[in-house]
């Protein structure tokens, strides 16, 4: 994914005084916003739940200026003309002023705590239902009057995403399909991430996530889950079971070993299961020739004959 860019632009209102008269500049730009973010093809099957250009339609700002707070979770939301805007909290750039700012998308404020710069230190994260992403744009730092009026942010995923993909490797044998099913993801669903060096504390007791039953049809190379999940990074067991069908029934169920698998955030894995039948059936044959035999029991001797009276 590119970068997600948020600019936010603003002029300061200036004032001065002259023979008790208040004199105000005419005040410039609120600020707006203006955002990017790459909505990649995707051939995938299993439906994706995590942002994209179309769903990223608000974020949370938290930003200082002078140590002072002018945004504090504040939301921003972006508009039919593309236009992203904190219409709940207007603030503008002084010259020579410091300012610093940070953002979250994908969790309820109240599950952000801020640190002594006032700007999120750390999120605790129910990832319970798997289908909620979490963004978060690091620290910048700007000075008023200085450079263009765009702070940008570069929102990166603080999950772990994970898909499950069924290959055939028995396409050729006719009649034969499969069910994968009781696929188990056990790991913790809950966790409190320090959002300065990502690490993650606090983590709940190990869980299970139940993935739907995949089914590949007779000659099916593949399928895919029919949802990716949305994962606290860490470690995770996964097992499932194999249903070997011949003509649509039902002959044969193999159980997987524990794999255990470590994710870190920020990544996307595909976890492969192959599927097969064994060996061909294949036979031997050999014909036994004929027993020609007599001897004193009467019995048919190769070289003899049955002389008929």
């Amino acid at each position: 994914m590119k970068k997600l860019f948020v600019s936010m632009l603003a002029v300061a209102a200036l004032v001065s005084c002259s023979k008790e008269q208040t004199v105000v500049m005419p005040e410039g730009e609120l600020i707006g916003f203006n955002s990017f973010v790459e909505n990649a093809t995707r051939a995938d099957k299993a439906a994706d739940p995590s942002y994209n250009a179309t769903t990223f339609t608000s974020f949370n700002v938290w930003g200082t200026v002078g140590g002072v707070a002018i945004y504090t979770g504040d939301v921003v939301t972006k508009g039919n003309d593309n236009i992203w805007k904190c219409a709940g909290n207007k603030q503008y750039w002084i010259d020579g002023a410091s300012y610093e700012f940070a953002a979250v998308a994908g969790v309820d404020t109240q599950k952000v705590v801020p640190g002594t710069d006032k700007l999120p230190s750390t999120v605790t994260v129910d990832a319970s239902t798997a289908n909620v992403d979490l963004l978060y744009a690091e620290k910048v730092v700007r000075t008023g009057g200085e450079g263009d009026n765009t702070v940008d942010f570069n929102f990166k995923h603080l999950l772990s995403k994970v898909k499950f993909t069924v290959k055939n490797n028995s396409t050729t044998a006719d009649g034969y399909s499969f069910m994968v099913d009781e696929i188990k993801v056990k790991g913790a669903k809950t966790g409190t991430i320090t959002l300065a060096n990502k690490t993650w504390s606090n983590k709940g007791d190990a869980d299970v996530y139940d993935v739907a039953d995949i089914t590949v049809a007779v000659g099916d190379a593949s399928e895919e889950c029919a949802s990716e999940l949305l994962l606290i990074p860490g470690e995770f067991e996964v097992t499932y079971k194999v249903v070997i069908r011949c003509k649509g029934t039902d002959i044969a169920t193999h159980t997987s070993t524990v794999n255990t698998v470590t994710l870190v955030g920020g990544n996307a894995y595909n976890l492969v299961i192959g599927v097969e039948v064994g060996d061909e059936i294949t036979f031997t044959a050999e014909q036994t020739d004929w027993d020609y035999d007599i001897n004193d029991d009467n019995k048919v001797d190769a070289n003899d004959n049955i002389q008929l009276q």
